[in-house]
Parts: structure tokens; C-alpha cells; sequence
């Protein structure tokens, strides 16, 4: 996963970052956007990677620094060598309220506009968005996956909405050390537990099913660096999965709110 940061991100990281990807038919082609929000010591970042793999992959990269206000709003055009059509990128995070993370939960736009039609739009702005881009339309983009990268904490928390519902679940993970320096894995759903892995030192790894809004998700987990290789650069996965599809199906390269249709999955990396 990119940093929205000068440099690159070599195996380790020093911030925390959420990474949404949304799929969209531009031109009748199937198209994927990530948007990357991040933040570390030095400020915030904003990434809108337009394309397949990264490497292939039109990348606008936002830079946001406590001190510099202008950089909280504008634009940013490119044309696609590929298909040779024009991204544009349009931004507003003057008012944006950062509560618990990296990304925003109100007072802010992100809109992308592939080729003269608006592909994704973002944020609770959408009257001041069409007024910038000059284009009112409903983006037709479906959310496929979400990762959360989370730095220093043993308990965090997200929201999902699982199936097509639209009802929002909180889900949190903890991992809570227990005498004899054995620790229990505790992952719960609007507070009611959903899995307890008790002798963590023996069962690092494992999966189960939970059922939420009536869809079974089935959950990952890989806790064995966590545990066993402490120090910065090691971290946990946790892994949910609507079993609609064939869980072997997904990559991990094809990470990707959490409204989860069929496809979605949630990604979440717990470093230390």
C-alpha cells in the first residue's frame, strides 16, 4: 500500500492509513479507484490512484500540512496514456472533521471526474462538488474493499455494513494479555462478542464464521508477528469476508465504508 507521503513505504510504517477502493464502468470498461487518506507526525495526506495495479496506476497525491491551508482545497488534471481520456481530481478539506483517524467523517468533498462524468464522489459536500466540477451527476461507484492500517494499539475499533443492508455495525478487535503472559483475541460486533480465542500463543492463527443482518462472514485472523516478532515492522491481519464468494477468490492485491456487497472485504493491519 503507497504512502501518501514523500518516499515509500519499505515493509514498515509510521502511520496510520485507510484505503477505500470503489469500482466503476467508465466507457463500459471496469475501472477501480483507490482512495488512500493517511496520517503521520508530520501532517495528513490524500492519495486518488485511478487504474489497475499501482504500478499502472494515475496517481494524484495530496499533501496536507498543519500550516498550509491552501493545499486543503483545489485540483489536479492528467490525461490517462492509456485510454487517453482526462482525470481531473477535485478536493475541499477546508472544514473537514478529523475525529478518531486519518480520514474525514464530515465537512469535505473528493470528486473524480474521468473523461467528462463524475466517477466518485466523497464526503457530505455534494452541492459545493457539482459546483466546482461543473458536472451533476450519482456515480454509479460500488465500495469493494477497505484496509485500515492502525499503529500502537492493542484495542481499535471500525464500522461496516455487512450484505446490502444499511445498517452500520461497529466492529473492534482486542487482544487482551492474560497471566502467564498468555493473551485471549476478543472481536466483537456493536459490542456483543463475535469470537474469543482463548491460548493465543497456540492458535495465532485460525478463522470462524459470524452472522450479521443474516449474512455469514467468515473472520481471519494472523496475530504470529504480533506476538513473536515484537518490535516496529511487525503487525496483525485481520481478515472480514462476506461468504457470498468463494473466499479463495481474493486476492490481497485486489484491496480495495464499508458498504459491503458480495465481493467486499475489510482489511485491518494492527502494527506495533
Amino acid at each position: 500500500m503507497p504512502s501518501c507521503f514523500s518516499g515509500e513505504n519499505k515493509g514498515k510504517t509510521t502511520e496510520n492509513l485507510v484505503a477505500s477502493t470503489y469500482q466503476t464502468k467508465i466507457g463500459g470498461r471496469s475501472r477501480d479507484i483507490t482512495v488512500t487518506w493517511c496520517k503521520n507526525v508530520m501532517g495528513q495526506g490524500l492519495c486518488v490512484a485511478v487504474g489497475g495495479p499501482l504500478a499502472s496506476s494515475i496517481v494524484c497525491k495530496v499533501e496536507i500540512k498543519p500550516w498550509n491551508f491552501w493545499r486543503k482545497h483545489g485540483s489536479w488534471k492528467r490525461s490517462d496514456i492509456i485510454y487517453g481520456n482526462r482525470i481531473e481530481v477535485f478536493w475541499n478539506l477546508r472544514s473537514a472533521k478529523f475525529v478518531a483517524g486519518p480520514e474525514p467523517e464530515r465537512g469535505f468533498y473528493v470528486a473524480v471526474v474521468y473523461n467528462g462524468e463524475m466517477v466518485l464522489l466523497l464526503g457530505d459536500m455534494e452541492e459545493e462538488a457539482y459546483r466546482k466540477t461543473k458536472f451533476r451527476s450519482s456515480p454509479r461507484a460500488v465500495l469493494v474493499s477497505r484496509e485500515e492500517h492502525i499503529l500502537g494499539k492493542e484495542c481499535f475499533a471500525t464500522v461496516a455494513r455487512f450484505g446490502d443492508g444499511e445498517r452500520s455495525h461497529e466492529v473492534s478487535v482486542e487482544c487482551q494479555t492474560k497471566r502467564a503472559g498468555d493473551s485471549v483475541l476478543v472481536i466483537s460486533v456493536d459490542r456483543e462478542l463475535a469470537v474469543e480465542v482463548k491460548h493465543l500463543l497456540w492458535k495465532f492463527r485460525g478463522n470462524g464464521t459470524i452472522y450479521v443482518d443474516g449474512v455469514p462472514v467468515q473472520i481471519l485472523w494472523d496475530m504470529h508477528d504480533w506476538l513473536f516478532n515484537p518490535g516496529l515492522g511487525h503487525h496483525a491481519l485481520f481478515v472480514f469476508k462476506s461468504m457470498l464468494q468463494p473466499l479463495d477468490s481474493f486476492s490481497s492485491q485486489d484491496m480495495n465504508d464499508c458498504v459491503i456487497p458480495s465481493d467486499f472485504c475489510l482489511f485491518i493491519n494492527a502494527w506495533k
